[in-house]
């Protein structure tokens, strides 16, 4: 189960985040290796398992994805603010003393 992790979390993630072949394929790489170097590192510290520790750290970095995917896309549907068409303040202002159709009223 853990070499699945290992394998899957880093394309998970990277799938994720990005979107072309070739991001993936490097990011892949690196989240692999850095998950595995950190485990081995971390592993030390708490005398654990580092292939379980490697294990979580790349799961974790799928679950961090989601998260960053999930932002995107909350950013990308915020809609933009409405533009005021020009031609509404092109009115001429009118005269001191002129009556508008409104003032019978």
């Amino acid at each position: 189960i853990l070499v699945y992790a290992i394998m899957v979390a880093p394309a998970a993630a990277s799938n994720e985040v990005l979107s072309s072949v070739r991001g993936v394929v490097v990011a892949v790489f690196v989240i692999a290796l850095l998950s595995q170097f950190s485990g081995i590192v971390v592993s030390l510290s708490f005398h654990a398992s580092p292939s379980a520790i490697a294990g979580i750290i790349a799961a974790m970095t799928y679950v961090i994805a989601m998260q960053v995917r999930a932002l995107r896309e909350r950013a990308a549907r915020v809609t933009p603010p409405q533009v005021i068409p020009d031609d509404v303040f092109t009115e001429e202002p009118m005269p001191a003393g002129a009556r508008s159709s409104t003032d019978d009223m």
